[in-house]
């Protein structure tokens, strides 16, 4: 009970003092995965709510994915995007090796007007 205590005063207290905490962690996971695999791997990436996107590409890897987290007080943005590598992805069946980039800082380009 402390704990959920806690967390929902540093809510509260993140929306108002801290809003650039409330932000999410974007993330890209370049990964191999078994010949032949490829659409039943992205078809399976795309149901999970924090895939933004995925790329079959030629080259080292075989898929790039964008991934967005929500981001929490207790954790490092590593250990969020870590976890959910762990839990997520590299229980996937077929995916031989992952490699996960968390940029340090990301520009965009203005639209037009």
């Amino acid at each position: 009970k402390n704990m959920e205590e806690f967390r929902e005063k540093m809510a509260d207290k993140m929306e108002i003092e801290m809003p650039e905490m409330k932000r999410g962690i974007t993330a890209f996971i370049f990964m191999n995965v078994k010949v032949g695999r490829e659409y039943r791997i992205m078809d399976r990436l795309l149901k999970m709510e924090e895939v933004q996107e995925v790329h079959y590409v030629p080259g080292e890897f075989d898929i790039i994915v964008k991934i967005m987290m929500e981001r929490d007080l207790l954790y490092s943005d590593s250990e969020i995007i870590g976890q959910f590598v762990h839990e997520n992805v590299r229980s996937i069946a077929d995916i031989t090796r992952t490699q996960t980039v968390i940029p340090i800082e990301t520009k965009l380009r203005k639209a037009p007007a």
